[in-house]
């Protein structure tokens, strides 16, 4: 509500993708006293709950957020570079979020590595042309990897399911709830091996 879009030179498109998919609201971005450098945007009128913030601008790299509307108004403001991105969202076996996982993207001009957040979701831009490698690995799970042939000012989706790297995944409830932070522990047969973790957000482990 009330936030800035810079784009240089092109009309700006504003757009809200619910969480279930659906694009909830859009629309263009209007020039703050004739300079799109001060280009506006106000998006009213929009039920509590999370979405995909996405801006898009002819010429220019894509840029989505994850934005979680309350009661009030919140700001969000993007600046679209020129480049290509790719983003997407990292799960493990289980449908769950993968919270802090490693994205990288290498090839023969660039090797950026990003973390995914709390609901799993990743953000890489500013990708020049030419073939890419595409990882995304975390602690207790199979690093996969994906090839992407990256185009000029494109943007891409790679979403991610990570297997467990040879061991458990669950959840752990108490007295019948979710439990965040509950210890779990594997100990094998001879006692020579201890593994133990905590459950996350989602109470998996």
């Amino acid at each position: 509500d009330g936030s800035s879009l810079y784009s240089e030179d092109a009309w700006p498109l504003m757009a809200l993708i619910s969480s279930d998919g659906r694009l909830s609201a859009f629309g263009f971005v209007f020039p703050d006293g004739g300079s799109l450098t001060s280009a506006k945007y106000k998006i009213g009128n929009l039920a509590a709950g999370t979405y995909t913030a996405v801006a898009i601008a002819g010429g220019f790299s894509p840029q989505s957020a994850i934005v979680t509307i309350g009661a009030g108004a919140m700001v969000k403001d993007f600046v679209l570079t020129k480049g290509s991105s790719v983003s997407g969202r990292v799960k493990n076996a289980a449908g769950s979020a993968v919270n802090g996982a490693t994205v990288r993207v290498a090839g023969a001009s660039i090797d950026k590595a990003v973390g995914t957040n709390s609901e799993g979701y990743y953000l890489i831009e500013g990708l020049s042309p030419g073939k890419v490698s595409l990882s995304a690995s975390a602690q207790g799970y199979t690093t996969t990897t994906r090839e992407l042939t990256i185009e000029k000012n494109r943007s891409y989706a790679a979403d991610f399911s990570l297997a467990p790297a040879g061991g458990i995944i669950g959840r752990i409830k108490v007295l019948g709830a979710p439990w965040q932070g509950a210890l779990a522990i594997a100990i094998s047969k001879d006692y020579s091996t201890v593994r133990k973790t905590l459950t996350d957000a989602d109470w998996t482990y």
